[in-house]
């Protein structure tokens, strides 16, 4: 599969910096980020991934969103190192982005059925992502055009 687009509104967020929470922090405006889900105040904060991307092969394109690991797999940087270039260069911030357009890569999904308001429709998050061993992808295809031939 490869990027077709992204939603350009909030790839990254402010998120609680304890291991368990990951929920997004409030800022306060006095050098310190609540989390409302822990009850706690923090001095600071980690980046967090939240991708949203239309995702294509040879057959059709969904829409799938993609977290942290996934992302950082996916566009080859850390999330920090993203939130970094969000606030300080904005223009290395989207050629991040730009480079992973369109670059084959192998994507395990989760897809499942969720119900908004009223409205039941298909949700799709990236739980994986590995590059294209070509090699391999290229063994497979000749055994499958032999299995073909011998028909």
């Amino acid at each position: 599969m490869v990027i077709v687009s992204d939603h350009a509104c909030d790839r990254c967020l402010q998120a609680c910096p304890t291991e368990q929470c990951n929920k997004k922090v409030i800022d306060s405006g006095d050098g310190t980020y609540r989390c409302e889900k822990c009850g706690k105040d923090f001095n600071s904060f980690k980046w967090r991934m939240i991708l949203s991307m239309n995702l294509a092969d040879f057959t059709e394109s969904t829409w799938a969103t993609c977290f942290s690991d996934g992302g950082e797999a996916l566009l080859g940087v850390s999330a920090q190192e993203l939130g970094d270039m969000k606030v300080n260069d904005e223009d290395g911030f989207n050629r991040v982005f730009e480079a992973a357009m369109f670059k084959p890569q192998i994507l395990k999904m989760r897809v499942k059925t969720d119900t908004y308001n009223d409205e039941t429709r298909l949700k799709t998050v990236c739980v994986a992502v590995s590059p294209v061993n070509w090699k391999e992808y290229n063994k497979k295809l000749v055994e499958d055009i032999h299995k073909l031939a011998a028909l």
